[in-house]
């Protein structure tokens, strides 16, 4: 093949060249030995498969992608007025020190108000009580009895409370809950109903209720 009459060749130059020609023809034989086959190299990208229209038709696909994704990419970026509401592009309407005069005065209000959130920020014992922060003096086993206690407790009493709540007569006959046997279009008439009526017997008590000479008399008031 082309490798064995490259090292007749070689060799053939070697007998002439002496020793130092033997040498670099070993160097070359090692260097042709280690060489990446031709599978690697187009995995590697460096060589291409199939014949030569098919690849620059491929490469100019993968350039006609690339540029349409940028293209769409530079259309749906943000505008320059909108970059400048976020403060990521600075504003060429103000001299750069009046912008950084304005970045200072940002920067001391930011400080201000985190040192005021962390002075107004509650204690350790106050987020212990709230049950946000463990207390760290007690065993990390006893506070997982602690926690299993409390869960325990809550369940027993929402079962305890579940097991209490009135039923749905009691709570129809309070008003609380509507009538099943009433169609949903007839409650709003029959509240309406309910508090016209209500309305009605407290204007009429109003009217009966005593004059105030009437209470002096009877030494209700004086």
């Amino acid at each position: 093949g082309d490798l064995s009459s490259m090292r007749l060749k070689c060799g053939e130059v070697g007998s002439v060249m002496g020793e130092d020609g033997q040498r670099a023809i070993e160097v070359l034989e090692k260097k042709l030995k280690s060489r990446p086959s031709q599978e690697d190299l187009i995995d590697r990208n460096v060589l291409k498969e199939g014949a030569p229209r098919l690849q620059a038709a491929q490469e100019q696909l993968k350039k006609e992608k690339i540029q349409h994704d940028l293209e769409r990419k530079m259309e749906a970026r943000p505008a320059k007025d909108h970059l400048q509401q976020r403060n990521i592009l600075k504003s060429e309407n103000v001299s750069p020190a009046l912008a950084a005069a304005q970045e200072a005065l940002k920067k001391e209000k930011l400080a201000q108000a985190l040192s005021s959130k962390i002075e107004s920020r509650p204690n350790r014992d106050a987020l212990e009580e709230r049950n946000i922060l463990k207390d760290t003096s007690v065993a990390p086993v006893l506070i997982a009895a602690q926690e299993a206690l409390k869960k325990e407790k809550l369940a027993q009493s929402l079962e305890r409370k579940i097991d209490c709540r009135p039923g749905k007569t009691a709570l129809e006959q309070k008003n609380i809950l509507k009538g099943g046997d009433v169609a949903p279009a007839l409650h709003k008439a029959r509240s309406e109903l309910e508090s016209k009526r209500l309305a009605e017997s407290l204007e009429s008590k109003i009217g009966q209720r005593p004059g105030v000479e009437q209470l002096t008399t009877k030494g209700i008031i004086e």
